[in-house]
């Protein structure tokens, strides 16, 4: 995969709610983990993590210091889509997960439905 690609999955430069909702899904799903447990882990509710996937609210510093302690995806990935500091190892996980994203989202797009920004 080269760099626009990831570029265009990642939304980078996109700070929008609805980007960050859907890099924030993405690094839920890349620990393999429902909403209930996120928040768990987090120590927020799943309502606040769901809000964030749908794109109603942007990721809280809580879900974001988590996501940095442990997993080493930061803040510049959540808030703008810079991959580029992430590394080789997440990015070879995260990427299959956004591009699985972007399809889903391409198939509610063209039934005219919203997004199933939800688990």
């Amino acid at each position: 995969m080269n760099d626009d690609q990831k570029n265009r999955l990642s939304l980078w430069r996109d700070a929008s709610e609805i980007a960050a909702g859907i890099r924030t899904k993405a690094a839920r799903l890349y620990l393999e983990i429902g909403q209930d447990e996120m928040g768990k882990r987090v120590g927020i509710k799943k309502s606040a993590v769901s809000m964030c996937e749908r794109g109603k609210t942007y990721p809280g510093r809580r879900l974001m210091l988590y996501f940095k302690r442990n997993h080493r995806i930061d803040f510049n990935f959540f808030m703008d889509g810079d991959w580029v500091q992430l590394p080789g190892d997440v990015q070879s996980k995260l990427f299959p997960i956004l591009q699985e994203l972007h399809a889903e989202t391409d198939q509610v797009e063209s039934s005219d439905l919203t997004l199933p920004f939800s688990s």
